[in-house]
C-alpha cells in the first residue's frame, strides 16, 4: 500500500519506491534480532534449559500473533483502519513523541525508574510478571 503511494515516472522511479520500502521495513526489522539476541543469551545462562524454551516460545508468540490476527481479521481490520484514517496524523506526531521520549529516558538512565513507576501505578503488571516466573518453575 505504502509503495503505491511513491508516484514517479517511468519504472525505476517504483524500483525505488519497493527499495526504500524494504530498507524502511529492515530498519525496523534490526530490533528485533537485538532481542532475540538478548534471550538467547538469558536462556543460555539459566540452571535449565526450560526457561530459555519458554522465554524463545513467548517471544516468537508476541512476535507472531499480530500477524496473524492481521490475516483472519483483515475485513474487519480495514474497515476500522479508515475510520482512524482521520486521527492518523495525530497519531502518528503522539508515536513520535512517546518514541523521542523512550530513547531519552533510555540515553539519560530513566528508564528503569520509569518501570519502577508503572510497577507501582499499575499492579497487575508485577502479579503478572510472577506468574510468568511461576510458569518458569513449574517447567523447570
Amino acid at each position: 500500500m505504502v509503495a503505491g503511494r511513491c508516484r514517479t515516472r517511468g519504472s525505476p522511479g517504483r524500483r525505488q519506491c519497493r527499495c526504500g520500502l524494504g530498507l524502511c521495513f529492515m530498519l525496523g526489522f534490526a530490533t528485533v534480532f537485538v532481542v532475540l539476541g538478548a534471550i538467547r543469551t538469558v536462556g543460555a545462562a539459566s540452571a535449565t534449559g526450560g526457561g530459555g524454551v519458554l522465554l524463545l516460545g513467548m517471544y516468537a508468540a508476541g512476535l507472531g500473533m499480530p500477524f496473524l490476527l492481521a490475516a483472519v481479521f483483515t475485513d474487519a481490520l480495514a474497515v476500522r483502519l479508515r475510520a482512524i484514517g482521520r486521527y492518523g496524523r495525530m497519531l502518528q506526531v503522539l508515536a513520535a513523541v512517546v518514541m523521542v521520549l523512550m530513547g531519552v529516558a533510555m540515553v539519560t538512565g530513566r528508564l528503569s525508574t520509569f518501570s519502577y513507576w508503572l510497577l507501582e501505578a499499575f499492579p497487575a503488571l508485577a502479579a503478572f510478571g510472577q506468574h510468568v516466573s511461576a510458569i518458569e518453575n513449574v517447567r523447570s
